[in-house]
């Protein structure tokens, strides 16, 4: 990775917990995620993977148009991509 997208001091912890949570969620897979909340503002919604206590890498941000997806509601979303420069799960709605 080029040093100059490297965005923090990564402690050997947290690049094994990234590790780990790309090998918990490889790309192409699909998981059930619970829809936590809604933010108009910005017409994002937040997810959390089902079954993942992982505060850091259980969870991710997507778009919205119309109405809000339902906090509290089950859906089934695949995994896109994994960022390492940021460690982010990219997610999109499967279907």
């Amino acid at each position: 990775m080029d040093p100059r997208f490297h965005h923090d001091e990564a402690t050997q912890e947290i690049e094994a917990g990234w590790r780990q949570a790309k090998l918990r969620y490889p790309a192409g897979s699909t998981v059930p995620a619970r829809v936590v909340d809604a933010f108009p503002f910005n017409h994002e919604y937040q997810i959390r993977f089902i079954g993942d206590d992982s505060r850091r890498w259980s969870y991710a941000l997507l778009p919205w148009t119309g109405e809000p997806p339902a906090a509290g509601s089950i859906r089934q979303y695949r995994i896109a991509a994994h960022r390492d420069t940021t460690r982010r799960i990219m997610v999109t709605p499967a279907g």
